[in-house]
């Protein structure tokens, strides 16, 4: 028998480490890949992601069946070489992240050499959930901010609605019809949403509205009256969103309707004998019979038509007139008149309206007549004017004079004024204007005739003597002066008109007589002359007089005599000195004065001259001798004493005109200047010794008078001021004089108010300004603006203008200057304040959700962001001012409202807080926002925890699970198990479920999904650990026999078998671990023990060897087995050999 032995090769297997992962989806794992054994060249293994369906189960989602490419992997084959065989090499497996709602999807990843191949299992983690989010409508019509299942509206609001879009994709088209749970005051029109895997989370709009009844509820006015909720329905053929319980959209209406009393107009204005209406309503419907009780009219001028008022649900609405009569009275004022409306019944108890009512008193105009005294004057000359008026109701009466000519000499507003007439002649028609100060007014006019007054002599003859043969051709001789006076000051003048003016002259200024003639003979000529002389004014009135010039006889030695007048003059004053002369013969004298000292004022050769006193004081002895002509002379001396010359003032009386409203404390007003003469020539001092000092004062040196008070108002103040003051020389001479100061009615200037709207600006905001001038005296005014910044957009000559504001911040004064064009002008001033703009919300009111029971103290809750913008730019701090801040927080730079406190409950705490946020910015602007926020009432999910029995267990093995489950809310809750490999022994929708071990070893991630059917859940999963169970020997001893004298080289010799059992059912693989490897072998798959050495000699070698054997699974698990081998005796063949000699022989040799 021929044996044939070949030798067995063994298979190379992998390494691969974790063979199972579980990823979050989106998320990464990691496995490691290498190689049993030493190859003798390279080796490549292939990588192969694949989705695995197969693994899909109904709780696993809708993603695990309708989504591919679960994983990928980032190698497609890994290289193993002689060196590296050894090494784990790494592959990364990353979960693909789409939008679809699931718990679990499954995937394999095969590691492939040859025909060997490893499998990894890969659990992904879904992240998306199924839901349904709704968003509020911002004031845009689009939708805003973070999802919210609340919102506020008012009662009124018939047409509103809210946001809403799905969470997930969903896994075939989708609808949503919304449906109201109070239809009867929360409607909801006919409408369907559709919803695909390309629009699923775009929202759409859903419209609903609020019935209104025009009822202000419980009589509250503004507030919360009922909560309606929206039910959504889902449905869709294929759609893991099919009959999805949505939660649903709530909405708070609140209640807009305020009892109250509705009059118009809102005040009432009647004249005295008229009448006039108004109307009443209400502003709700009543929910009873309303009566409304008027009063107010007893006792007033008021009459009513009605004095109750009643409305029902059915003429609420309907104004009910009320008519108001006025009674006339004779108290010369208005009456003002309340009106008072009270209402009774349901939610109108104890409600007022007012109706202020002006009854207008009915004015009679007063009457008035003008006297004047006199009625003819001289110019400049004063006249007394007196009103005579009355007033049929009594009242006050205020007079005012005026004239188109002259001046009045004090105030104008008395009932007797004075009137100094112009200086030109004519009539003055003189007006006196009377005003009752409720728009009646009368008027009066006299008329005064202004004339020119003639002059008047002194005396109405004058008798003149010539002393016979004076010669007056060449030195005429004064016979005499004339005198004349005109009661209107005017300069006259002197002219003679008849006689004989070839002997006589006059003066045409000073009125002085003279004789021109060659000399008169008493004895021959005529000793009589008669002359006519006129003395003229400017205006040519004039008078006459008569003048008898009578010639003496002189011859005797003349006497004479001589006197002086004054006696007493002041230094350089004039003395008019006289010479009495008496000749017996009737000679003709001749005079010659003499003196020591002063100067004559003329010719000394005259009976009567003018001496001018010298500058010094004393007594100086003037001498004067006559001569008759014939050797008879005579003289005589007269003493003057010469004394210093007090001053006089001219005139005694200054009248002065002080126009009002000048102000002269900065600049004095100029009224006039005080003369006065000082016969001594000497410097004079002017001072103020009584009257108002504070108000006036005279110049030192030059007698300016001056006005120094604030201005004097001539309607109000004082019309006329008396001073008295002195001009004194250097030596003590004094002169004093009355002055008086009439204050003088002038063109009053106009006033001027002015205003901003606004008059706080942002910068290069427009700003409108107004002038409101008024003239006291009605003239038209003219406006000129004027400001040192900004910019004005139109003209700057109207009374309304635009001005831009500058860019920079501050404040402008903006002028405005109004001219009555008579010489009037006002100033007044605005400031506008150029200011940081206030920032804005984008919305007035902020509506925020917050679900209940959410503890926000460790981990603040999220409600919403509010979002205010700054015209400047300016960075925004967010704070709230008002509310329960102790719940509440909001992001000082972003805005973003937070809930902070423990939680809240739907059911027991409030459900709707009001806040007060600010949005401010960094130099003091700020905005408020009123903020809702409406705790909602969720359903609390529950909560689950499962756990294991054993914890541990053999592939294939069976462990009993159990979950916990609690609800807050007392739910009937559903569970349903699922697992990522192994199986379920009967149902998986208890609490307790029984599940075997998948028959790879590893750890198997097991969850537990709950339900309480109102779309709360919650999950919970335990691991079980898949251990690989070790492989036994059928004995623990394996004992064999070998038999002498084999050789196992090239055919091996089979001395028995090694048998070993898998608790699995794993593949065993058997081998030798100690003992004599070289003489002996183990089938690596059947086990069966082989001798392979040259051959055993019983005699000489060792009987027997001893070797351990291993049986080892897949994954590591082993188990020892000892094999003895006793080498038997067996009966040794005999040999032989054959020789030959010789070996090669012929044939037959």
């Amino acid at each position: 028998m021929l044996l044939v032995f070949t030798k067995q090769t063994k298979a190379q297997t992998l390494t691969v480490s974790p063979t199972s992962l579980t990823i979050n989806e989106g998320e990464t794992g990691t496995f490691t890949v290498a190689l049993s054994s030493q190859p003798t060249g390279d080796v490549t293994v292939t990588v192969t992601a694949a989705d695995d369906p197969d693994r899909c189960g109904e709780a696993h989602g809708a993603s695990c069946t309708n989504k591919s490419g679960v994983a990928t992997v980032d190698k497609s084959s890994l290289t193993f070489t002689a060196s590296n065989w050894a090494d784990q090499q790494t592959v990364t497996v990353t979960a693909t992240d789409e939008d679809m709602a699931g718990v679990f999807k499954f995937a394999k990843i095969t590691n492939q050499l040859g025909d060997n191949k490893v499998t990894v299992s890969v659990t992904v983690l879904e992240d998306d959930v199924r839901d349904v989010k709704h968003y509020l409508v911002g004031d845009d019509g689009t939708s805003i901010g973070d999802p919210r299942s609340v919102d506020a509206i008012w009662e009124s609001r018939s047409d509103w609605g809210f946001y809403t879009r799905l969470n997930s994709e969903p896994s075939a088209t989708t609808t949503i019809t919304p449906t109201s749970r109070q239809p009867e005051f929360l409607t909801v029109p006919s409408q369907t949403l559709t919803f695909t895997s390309s629009n699923w989370n775009d929202p759409q709009f859903i419209r609903f509205g609020s019935i209104d009844n025009w009822i202000d509820e419980e009589g509250k006015g503004i507030h919360q009256v009922r909560k309606g909720q929206i039910d959504l329905t889902l449905a869709g053929t294929g759609s893991d969103y099919n009959g999805y319980s949505a939660v649903h959209f709530t909405v708070v209406i609140w209640n807009e309707d305020v009892a109250g009393i509705v009059l118009s107009p809102t005040t009432l204005t009647i004249s005295e004998g008229e009448e006039a209406q108004y109307s009443v309503k209400l502003s709700s419907e009543p929910t009873t019979t309303v009566t409304v009780e008027l009063s107010g009219h007893e006792g007033t001028d008021l009459n009513l038509d009605k004095t109750s008022l009643s409305f029902t649900a059915a003429n609420w609405r309907v104004a009910q007139t009320v008519n108001v009569t006025a009674e006339g009275d004779a108290d010369g004022v208005d009456e003002t008149v309340t009106l008072v409306h009270a209402s009774s019944g349901g939610e109108y108890n104890d409600l007022t309206a007012n109706l202020p009512s002006t009854v207008t008193d009915v004015n009679e105009w007063p009457a008035v007549s003008a006297s004047c005294d006199p009625c003819t004057v001289s110019w400049g000359r004063p006249v007394s004017l007196a009103a005579t008026a009355s007033d049929p109701d009594g009242g006050v009466l205020t007079y005012e004079w005026s004239a188109p000519d002259g001046r009045f000499g004090g105030r104008t507003d008395n009932e007797v004024v004075q009137w100094i007439a112009p200086d030109e002649p004519g009539t003055v028609s003189i007006s006196i204007a009377v005003e009752d100060g409720q728009g009646g007014s009368a008027l009066a006019t006299v008329d005064v005739k202004v004339v020119n007054a003639a002059p008047q002599f002194g005396s109405a003859a004058y008798h003149f003597e010539l002393a016979e043969n004076l010669d007056g051709r060449l030195r005429p001789i004064e016979v005499g002066q004339l005198t004349a006076s005109d009661a209107d000051g005017d300069a006259l003048t002197f002219s003679l008109v008849s006689g004989n003016r070839d002997l006589f002259a006059l003066g045409s200024e000073d009125g002085v007589v003279t004789y021109v003639g060659h000399g008169e003979d008493f004895e021959t000529d005529p000793s009589r002359y008669n002359l006519t002389v006129l003395a003229r004014d400017p205006v040519g009135e004039q008078a006459k007089a008569e003048i008898t010039v009578t010639v003496t006889d002189v011859n005797e030695t003349p006497t004479i005599s001589a006197s002086c007048d004054p006696c007493t003059v002041s230094r350089g004053g004039q003395v008019h000195l006289a010479a009495t002369a008496s000749d017996p013969d009737g000679d003709v004298l001749t005079y010659e004065w003499s003196a020591p000292n002063g100067r004559f004022g003329g010719r000394t050769n005259t009976a009567v001259v003018r001496w001018i006193a010298p500058d010094e004081a004393g007594t100086a002895t003037i001498s004067v001798t006559i001569e008759d002509g014939r050797g008879g002379s005579a003289s005589v001396t007269v003493d003057v004493e010469v004394v210093n010359a007090v001053p006089r003032f001219w005139p005694a009386v200054y009248h002065f005109v002080l126009e009002e409203n000048l102000e002269g404390r900065h600049r004095p007003v100029e009224l006039g200047q005080l003369t006065a003469l000082d016969p001594d020539h000497d410097a004079l001092t002017y001072s103020l010794m009584s009257g108002d000092r504070d108000l006036f004062a005279v110049g030192a040196d030059d007698g300016l008078v001056t006005y120094v008070g604030p201005g004097e108002d001539f309607e109000t103040g004082p019309g006329r001021y008396g001073l008295m003051v002195q001009a004194q020389d250097a030596f003590g001479g004094k002169a004093e004089a009355e002055i008086t100061v009439m204050v003088a009615d002038v063109n009053e200037k106009p006033t001027v108010s002015v205003s901003c709207d606004p008059c706080r600006v942002s910068r290069g905001g427009e700003v409108r300004l107004a002038a409101t001038a008024l003239d006291p005296d009605g003239d038209e005014v003219t406006y000129e603006w004027s400001a040192p910044d900004g910019r004005f957009s139109e003209d700057t000559e109207s009374a309304v203008v635009r001005w831009t504001a500058p860019d920079v911040a501050g404040q402008v004064i903006i002028r405005v200057a109004v001219e009555d064009g008579r010489g009037g002008s006002t100033v007044a001033t605005v400031n506008v304040d150029v200011a940081n703009a206030t920032p804005r919300f984008g919305s007035a009111v902020y509506h925020f959700e917050l679900a209940e029971n959410l503890d926000g103290r460790h981990r603040p809750v999220e409600l919403g962001q509010l979002m205010a913008s700054d015209f400047d730019g300016d960075a925004l701090t967010y704070s709230l001012v008002s509310g329960s801040r102790d719940l509440f927080a909001v992001g000082a730079e972003d805005g973003v409202v937070t809930y902070v406190g423990p939680g809240e409950d739907f059911e027991t705490d409030p459900s709707l807080y009001n806040l007060t946020g600010v949005a401010q910015d960094a130099v003091g602007g700020e905005a408020e926002v009123f903020i809702t926020v409406t705790v909602t009432d969720v359903n609390e999910t529950p909560t689950v925890s499962a756990s294991c029995d054993p914890c541990t267990v053999s592939r294939g093995g069976e462990v009993r699970l159990t979950a916990k489950i609690t609800d807050p809310d007392g739910d009937v809750v559903t569970c349903v198990w699922i697992s990522p490999s192994g199986h379920f022994r009967g149902h998986t929708d208890s609490t307790i479920v029984h599940w075997i071990a998948p028959d790879e070893a590893g750890s198997a991630t097991i969850g537990v999904t709950v339900e309480d059917g109102r779309g709360g859940s919650a999950f919970a999963t335990v691991d079980v650990a898949v251990a690989n169970s070790a492989p036994y020997f059928s004995q623990s001893v394996y004992p064999f026999e070998l038999a002498e004298n084999l050789d196992g080289r090239q055919m091996p010799v089979e001395l028995g078998q090694l048998m070993a059992s898998d608790f699995d059912g794993d593949a065993l693989t058997y081998s030798l671990v100690s003992g004599s490897r070289d003489l002996f072998a183990v089938g690596a798959d059947d086990g069966v023990v082989t001798y392979v050495g040259p051959g055993e000699d019983f005699e000489t070698g060792p009987g027997r060897y001893d070797l351990t054997g291993v049986a080892q699974d897949a994954v590591g698990g082993e188990a020892e087995a000892k094999i003895t081998v006793m080498v038997t005796d067996v009966n040794e063949t005999p040999t032989v050999s054959v020789s030959c000699d010789p070996c090669e022989v012929s044939r037959g040799g």
